[in-house]
């Protein structure tokens, strides 16, 4: 997200966030997360917090899969919160997460890989259309 901002120029700030107490739980988040203070060219905030596992998918997986295979199904996923969105900066945020899209290496709505969306098929169909609806939004500014 960061080599995104930086392509598009875009000026921003980066600080450490440590996750909630419910974000432990809810997620298995418990490394450090991101927020990214956009200020120009117009602002908003994105809040990246890493997941691994709810904590009743991990006690499972334990007994299940060998340490490596764990960590193979649980990883490389975030919950990603863009926030405010408004009309004046919607074409900003279009621009900012069609770059991120066409810079990752896996598009960010295929986690079918993760252990906890195996079996969740509307939830990725949920993914799938809350990233894709960005490819759609007018990415220029409004006159």
């Amino acid at each position: 997200m960061t080599e995104a901002l930086t392509a598009l120029e875009y000026e921003f700030s980066t600080e450490t966030l440590d996750p909630t107490e419910t974000e432990r739980k809810m997620l298995g988040s418990n490394t450090s997360g991101f927020l990214l203070t956009v200020e120009e060219p117009t602002s908003f905030e994105v809040e990246i917090i890493p997941a691994t596992v709810d904590p009743l998918t991990g006690a499972v997986t334990r007994f299940v899969l060998p340490e490596e295979k764990q960590r193979e199904a649980t990883a490389d996923l975030c919950v990603v919160t863009v926030s405010p969105i408004d009309q004046k900066n919607r074409p900003t945020v279009a621009s900012f997460l069609t770059t991120v899209i066409e810079r990752c290496e896996r598009r960010p709505w295929k986690v079918s890989h993760h252990m906890s969306f195996r079996l969740a098929i509307l939830l990725r169909v949920k993914i799938r259309l809350l990233w894709t609806y960005w490819l759609a939004v007018d990415s220029r500014p409004p006159d």
